[in-house]
């Protein structure tokens, strides 16, 4: 009887989503409803799934789990072109849940298929798609290799508007590689294209992206003009998310050219518009992008409790956002395991349905079974909601409390260092005394400064250096997330590499990072040399800018 009920309440569910969806998706679900035959049904779930994979993808794997079905029945048709297709969008799938080598596992399959038959349309497309999933992996090369698969047979197959897409996505192939010369070659082709053809937003997509191209090569003035452009066309069309994404970057682009007011407007305007679209990643990274900008401005209050805002939003951000992934999972899984089992009862249920309507065709205890199961599917339902609703509950309440913990010690620890970081400036500073004072001894004519003042200064001064190892000791814990893109960057760097970095991003002088590490200046030279080398810097670029400019 349980499964009954939950036989019809996904029937129901199925009916009040068709409902609620915009015409196209209803019309295409009521088109897989219709289909006659097994071929028919497959195309018809082909083309839903390519709507859905637009708009919410996780209900693709359902569909194909039907397909795969379909597809194992001997039909006596060429099947190969669907099964290609279903590898297609399983490799959209996997990509869009990050899950790259499943993904080119996928395309690799539809590609032996594509290539059989042979259907250049589809290669051209699936050529597409590998090479975005190697770019993402950042296997250049063969992205490249396959970009320019595609680029042939989109050639061929006068596929203009993709053809400038792709050549777009190479010029950011290139720019990742710092090929410079390229990358504006391929933009340049795109841009073309998009021009020629009035698509306004292909083109505006290449501005942005030759404007990155300008801050990765640090020549800002030359970006700023590019970035406004695209500002105006964001604008202009209502696309709140880019729009958000180009304050920040002008913001970046006004600090590095000292211009501090346009990079405050910029930065706050990009603030403002994350607040008001929820968008709670992009909030950390403003909190964190004006931080440093009050820095660069010896506003070290304010860029603090920027920094300790950035840190609180970014945590939480980042814990509901796994709890909500975890959370998905979960009911995904219980989804599909739900749906065998009530397949399984379905069939079951139907036959015993069947035999009772054969003995009693009587219209009035069929009416009272339908009420009672409706009846009992209404009480099932509200009871399965309410506990639902309770342990939901009881888990967002245990993550808040962990979220508040967790930001009680941050702010805690941030209190800590802050204090040490001013008492060894002030410790730098009495060193400094104590040089003059020593100075004043070997006058003779100084007789005011005695060698016991000094002597008494220095055992002050020890207990500074102290409080100094802490500084050192706790470093890591403080730019955990700096030490932890750092390392996904550049994995060969040693935990001494990594300390020079995370001095580097505190501003401080090769003298100052000298005493903390109690070694002499040339050490110091030497390793941040080293250093440069490892980083795969050339020697037109400074260490201390790629270090400042990394941000998550």
């Amino acid at each position: 009887m349980k499964q009954t009920i939950l036989v019809l309440f996904l029937g129901l569910s199925l009916f009040s989503f068709s409902q609620e969806q915009d015409t196209t998706l209803v019309r295409l679900i009521n088109n897989v409803q219709k289909a006659t035959t097994d071929s028919l049904k497959i195309e018809a779930y082909l083309t839903l799934n390519s709507q859905l994979l637009l708009r919410d993808f996780t209900k693709v794997e359902y569909n194909i789990d039907s397909i795969v079905t379909l597809l194992a029945k001997n039909h006596g048709y060429d099947k190969r072109l669907q099964q290609a297709i279903v590898y297609q969008q399983l490799g959209v799938l996997n990509r869009k849940m990050d899950r790259y080598t499943l993904s080119l596992d996928n395309y690799l399959k539809a590609k032996e298929i594509f290539e059989s038959i042979p259907d250049s349309s589809h290669l051209s497309t699936n050529y597409h798609n590998i090479a975005q999933v190697y770019r993402f992996e950042k296997e250049y090369e063969k992205a490249i290799e396959y970009f320019r698969k595609s680029i042939v047979l989109k050639k061929k197959l006068g596929r203009i508007r993709s053809l400038g897409t792709t050549y777009n996505i190479l010029g950011v192939v290139y720019t990742k590689r710092r090929q410079r010369d390229s990358a504006f070659y391929y933009y340049d082709k795109a841009e073309e294209i998009f021009l020629k053809l009035g698509y306004k937003e292909g083109h505006y997509q290449v501005v942005g992206n030759k404007a990155f191209e300008y801050v990765i090569a640090k020549q800002y003035k030359k970006a700023l003009p590019f970035q406004l452009e695209n500002l105006a066309f964001a604008d202009s069309i209502k696309k709140y998310e880019s729009v958000v994404t180009i304050h920040y970057s002008l913001a970046d682009i006004y600090r590095n050219l000292k211009q501090y007011d346009n990079a405050l407007y910029h930065i706050e305007t990009s603030l403002q518009l994350s607040k008001e679209k929820k968008m709670g990643n992009r909030i950390a990274l403003n909190y964190k992008k004006r931080s440093h900008i009050y820095h660069d401005q010896k506003d070290f209050e304010k860029a603090l409790r920027d920094y300790r805002r950035f840190f609180k939003v970014y945590d939480t951000v980042f814990n509901l956002q796994k709890a909500k992934e975890i959370r998905e999972l979960e009911l995904r899984n219980q989804f599909r395991q739900e749906k065998l089992t009530d397949s399984l009862a379905f069939a079951k249920q139907k036959a015993l349905i069947a035999k009772e309507l054969e003995k009693e065709k009587a219209t009035t205890i069929r009416n009272f079974i339908i009420i009672g199961i409706l009846l009992i599917l209404g009480v099932s339902l509200y009871m399965y909601n309410r506990k639902r609703l309770q342990l939901e509950k009881i888990q967002r309440e245990h993550l808040e409390e962990e979220l508040e913990e967790t930001e009680k010690k941050v702010e805690t620890r941030e209190e800590e260092i802050s204090t040490l970081i001013t008492e060894s400036i002030q410790q730098i500073q009495t060193k400094k005394r104590l040089v003059e004072d020593l100075k004043k001894i070997s006058d003779k004519e100084n007789s005011d400064i005695t060698l016991k003042s000094v002597i008494a200064e220095l055992k002050a001064d020890d207990l500074e250096d102290s409080k100094l190892l802490m500084i050192r000791s706790n470093l890591e814990a403080l730019n955990f997330e700096f030490y932890k893109q750092v390392k996904s960057i550049h994995p060969n760097l040693t935990p001494t590499d990594l300390e020079i970095c995370s001095y580097v991003k505190l501003d401080l002088s090769g003298k100052e990072i000298a005493k903390l590490r109690n070694t002499s200046i040339d050490a110091v030279k030497k390793a941040r040399h080293r250093l440069k080398k490892k980083l795969e810097l050339s020697e037109n670029e400074d260490l201390d800018t790629y270090i400042l400019s990394l941000k998550r």
